[in-house]
This record gives C-alpha cells, sequence and structure tokens, in this order.
C-alpha cells in the first residue's frame, strides 16, 4: 500500500521546485485582538488568496467534465502528487514564520495535513502538527480510533465546504 500513497519529503520539494513559478506566495496574517484573547501569537496562512482558490468550489464542474470527456479524476486528497503540493504549504511557513512551534491544520479529506506533516516533521521536527476538525464531522479522529478509513457518511450543511470532504 505504501508505495502507491506515501510520499516523502523528496516529493514536497520537488512539487515545488515544479510550482514554484506558477503559485502567489499566499500571506501569513495575525491579528492583535485573537493573540490577546489567545494568550500567544497566532498567524493564519491565507491559502484561499491562491489564484487557483479553493480545490473544493471546482469539485461539481470536474465531476461534470469528468462525465462528458470520459476523463479521469485527480484526486483532490488521495492522489500522492497532490499531497506532496500540499506539503509545499509548510515551506512558506517556515519561511514566513521561522518560529513557529505548532500548527493547527485542518483535515477535509487529509491530505494536505498529510503534506504538511510530512514537510514539517522533515524539516522542523519540534513543530508540534495539530489535526483538526469539527466534532459534527469526525471522520478523521473516528478513523485513528477504529484503526480504518472511516468516512463521514452524513456530512453537515454548512457553508465550510471543508468540512464536507471525508477522509477515505
Amino acid at each position: 500500500m505504501c508505495a502507491q500513497y506515501c510520499i516523502s519529503f523528496a516529493d514536497v520539494e520537488k512539487a515545488h521546485l515544479n510550482i514554484q513559478d506558477s503559485v502567489h506566495l499566499t500571506p501569513v496574517l495575525t491579528s492583535s485582538i485573537l493573540n490577546q484573547i489567545a494568550g500567544r501569537n497566532l498567524f493564519f496562512k491565507c491559502e484561499l488568496f491562491q489564484k487557483t482558490g479553493s480545490f473544493k468550489s471546482r469539485e461539481n464542474v470536474a465531476q461534470r467534465i469528468i462525465q462528458e470527456t470520459e476523463g479521469i479524476l485527480v484526486h483532490p486528497n488521495q492522489e500522492p502528487a497532490v499531497i506532496a503540493g500540499q506539503g509545499t504549504i509548510a515551506l512558506e511557513v517556515l519561511n514566513q514564520v521561522p518560529l513557529v512551534d505548532a500548527l493547527v491544520v485542518p483535515v477535509g479529506g487529509g491530505g494536505m495535513v498529510a503534506g504538511i506533516a510530512i514537510t514539517i516533521k522533515t524539516l522542523k521536527p519540534s513543530v508540534k502538527v495539530y489535526a483538526a476538525e469539527p466534532s459534527n464531522a469526525d471522520d478523521c479522529y473516528q478513523s485513528k480510533l477504529k484503526g480504518e478509513l472511516t468516512p463521514n457518511l452524513h456530512p453537515p450543511e454548512t457553508i465550510a465546504d471543508g468540512v464536507k470532504s471525508s477522509i477515505g
């Protein structure tokens, strides 16, 4: 299984070289009010400003094109090359916030948190990586408890489209 699905930091480096001229360096923002409430410095990596936008917003269009053309879907969170590309986000974070000591990454389908964790743990193992998901869409947590992929069969109704993704 690992030969098909696993990636390494070398894959992330290769992805970085392949995309570095095609993507925007997205900003890292902070909020003095949130920092004060949390009692620590919080930084927010704003990937929503990437010129490609959100992957989720294109999923319906992709499905329609696949049906019309008999094409093949490049899975947005299980394709190793996509996971490696998502790992490049961590390279940006480390360059923009070198003293980062923890990352909280939304789970969604799991690909982004996997790529980021591989990169962070290779370059700066002391940084904690937390996979975050809401309690009413906790398929990652349930998968960990059960020791097998456990998809979220009933995603919540929400405008947070990343929550509608499912691991597995």
